[in-house]
């Protein structure tokens, strides 16, 4: 067992003996931050990068899922129910690409909550049992735990107070103890971001959203209100009740759903367009592979370049709104194909370049935002979830718009990227630096030229382009259309028998076919 640290101190001498039990022993006056947002894993009750275990009979309220591996043991004792049965329809075990999707936004959570540095209030012992805290920052040196009593979070009247304790090491919840909320305060405001394992013993009864870097394990009869993810390991099950708090919807990004400007440094401009030269031809491009599930209709050419597989292919139908543009459509050869995924990586290049005018976007959401034509540049991932983003083209039918995504661009499920005042998906471009998830149901616009892999998850909408760069574009009955508001100067019709001679960006000329 951890050494326990007494909760007198020097200040709290002079005060009345309940003032050692009510007021925490820290450095510093806490403040309640943003919160901590959780994308798709806020779907999640129980998420694992390795495998979850369970032993005996076990409610879950929400998903649950494996990203990594994709063990989940014991699952025959398991119950799912739900709090509220609109948030989670059809429940249960989530599928491995839900799961996997999940968790990469899981480990941005623990990114975010562990380098969270304003107002942070430093917890000064080990043992917060008894205790009492308000909404704020809190962070150990050391590992942290309940275990002379329970341990107390006062909302202090304010239902939208957030919690965030940043855990060196372990944190621990000894047997039949509580965490208790008070005073208003919710689950789905309370983060704890563990550096090791957490733990939880017979019949504790915990609340928030646990980040573990480790294993985190549940004991007989151990009671969760919120989530348990393991961004690195395992989670343990035995006979408990993990409930989703199916409440949880941030207050801090609704605010930013009402703000009609993004919060960025410097004047945008219009930049000069991204020439995709023979990939202007594609609407699809992979390095690897397309896999596609369920029926997917596609606006173009769909083709890979180093690798030669297209999976699902049977379940695709091709069609045009221009029948001019695309005469012969469907998947191109491997040869035309490679010559398309060449200007692609030139556009790439050229997009992640560019310095004139650039503006910096300061936050990871803009969902709710308008954007202008201009250059665009984040230092971190970029997400569209808490609203949708609308891109006016201010009456310029020729405004171009380029993101430059330093890791993944996230488009949240059922949202949209919507083009007013003349703006075109054509002149849309998506630089990302990793991987383009759009979720169930979300429509985008423009072309994506993803260094990683591009998801499209059931039902989303594309209007416009997905190159992978590196990787694989996976489907999963989609309609992706072709924008045919242009016609560039690159398009030829690839599908024909006899050999062309076709210009790349780098200036060589390829004969083909």
């Amino acid at each position: 067992m951890l050494d326990k640290v007494s909760v007198t101190t020097a200040a709290s001498a002079a005060t009345a003996t309940a003032a050692n039990v009510n007021l925490p022993p820290t450095s510093g006056n806490a403040k309640s931050p943003a919160t901590v947002k959780l994308g798709v894993a806020e779907n999640f009750t129980v998420l694992s990068d390795v495998t979850v275990t369970n032993t005996g009979p076990t409610n879950i309220g929400g998903y649950i899922g494996v990203s990594a591996g994709a063990a989940i043991t014991g699952e025959d004792t398991m119950t799912y129910t739900y709090s509220d049965t609109t948030a989670f329809p059809n429940g249960g075990s989530a599928t491995s690409s839900f799961a996997t999707a999940a968790k990469l936004d899981a480990m941005i959570a623990y990114k975010d909550a562990e380098s969270r540095t304003d107002n942070v209030v430093s917890i000064n012992q080990v043992d917060v049992g008894g205790l009492t805290f308000t909404p704020g920052l809190y962070k150990t040196t050391t590992a942290l735990e309940v275990s002379s009593g329970d341990l107390t979070l006062s909302g202090e009247g304010n239902a939208s107070g957030v919690f965030i304790f940043q855990i060196k090491t372990s944190f621990e919840v000894r047997a039949g103890l509580k965490i208790v909320l008070t005073n208003q305060a919710q689950a789905c405001n309370v983060f704890w971001q563990i550096g090791s394992t957490g733990l939880f013993e017979v019949n504790a009864e915990v609340v928030g959203t646990v980040l573990g870097e480790s294993k985190v394990v549940l004991l007989t009869g151990a009671k969760m209100k919120g989530r348990l993810f393991s961004i690195n390991a395992a989670v343990t099950l035995d006979s408990n009740e993990v409930d989703s708090d199916a409440t949880a919807a941030s207050a801090a990004t609704a605010t930013a759903a009402n703000v009609n400007l993004p919060p960025t440094s410097g004047t945008a401009k219009s930049p000069a367009t991204v020439k995709l030269g023979v990939a202007e031809n594609f609407t699809v491009l992979s390095d690897v592979t397309v896999t596609n599930t369920g029926p997917t209709n596609i606006g173009g050419y769909i083709g890979v370049s180093a690798g030669a597989a297209i999976t699902g292919e049977d379940t695709m139908t091709y069609t045009y709104s221009g029948t001019t543009v695309f005469p012969n459509g469907g998947s191109a050869t491997s040869s035309f194909a490679t010559a398309a995924k060449l200007d692609a990586m030139i556009a790439y290049k050229d997009a992640e370049s560019r310095t004139d005018n650039v503006v910096s976007i300061n936050q990871v959401d803009v969902g709710g935002l308008t954007f202008t034509p201009g250059l665009y540049k984040t230092t971190t991932a970029l997400e569209v979830s808490s609203g949708d983003l609308t891109l006016s083209g201010e009456g310029n039918a020729s405004g171009v718009f380029i993101f430059q995504i330093k890791t993944s661009f996230e488009v949240r499920a059922g949202l949209k990227i919507v083009l007013t005042n003349e703006a075109q998906a054509c002149n849309v471009f998506w630089q990302i630096g990793s991987t383009g998830l759009f979720e169930v149901n979300a429509e985008v616009v423009g072309t994506v030229l993803g260094e990683s892999k591009v998801v499209l998850l059931t039902g989303a909408k594309m209007k416009g382009r997905l190159f992978s760069i590196n990787a694989a574009v996976t489907l999963d009955s989609n309609e992706v259309g072709y924008p045919d508001d242009v016609l560039g100067e690159s398009k030829v019709d690839l599908n024909i028998g006899a050999k062309i001679e076709v210009p790349l960006l780098s200036g060589v000329t390829l004969t083909l076919g």
